[in-house]
């Protein structure tokens, strides 16, 4: 499959591996220049506000933007209450700006789930390569809410714990779904 150079802000055509990590980090989370401007306002935020309060703004601000395509989604749908319609939408048939992301099903039963992002987390990486260890860890807590968010909007009876996060220094990031 040809790759398609036109697009952005994630929306690639499969295979993945047809690109390098440099596109899809580019495609992904708008290169280095959206890293460094989430970083740059993060920072202006926390010395305007203090931290937790910039912390509680940023978490409202990028899960009010998330959960409604989750709400979407389910509707779509017709709204389904299980954890396996959330697993297969959320993953295997999910828009270009979830699915970029390669993440793996550890464990699935009917009532729960684990994910893992086996490689890399696109966000992360770009994150990591502009922002010292402290700043990683703030937005690792704080901007990285989309994941809880859709899957409320999908399904606000599924519990949803990220147990691991390579932005606080984790070897990967890990999801936990558990159907109530």
């Amino acid at each position: 499959m040809a790759k398609d150079k036109e697009l952005k802000y994630g929306r690639v055509k499969l295979p993945l591996e047809a690109y390098s990590r440099e596109e899809l980090l580019e495609m992904a989370f708008g290169g280095m220049m959206g890293a460094e401007s989430l970083v740059m306002f993060s920072k202006l935020l926390i010395s305007a506000v203090g931290k937790e309060q910039a912390k509680k703004l940023i978490e409202k601000a990028r899960y009010d933007l998330v959960y409604p395509r989750g709400r979407a989604s389910a509707q779509k749908l017709g709204n389904p209450k299980d954890l396996n319609s959330l697993i297969e939408n959320y993953l295997v048939k999910s828009p270009p700006w979830v699915g970029l992301r390669p993440l793996s099903i550890s464990y699935r039963t009917e009532k729960k789930a684990v994910l893992r992002d086996e490689k890399f987390c696109f966000v992360a990486e770009a994150i990591k390569k502009v922002a010292d260890r402290e700043m990683q860890e703030f937005l690792g807590e704080c901007f990285c809410v989309h994941d809880l968010a859709w899957t409320n909007g999908f399904n606000p009876g599924i519990k949803f714990e990220q147990t691991k996060s390579l932005l606080k220094g984790d070897d990967c990031c890990e999801f936990v779904f558990e159907a109530k």
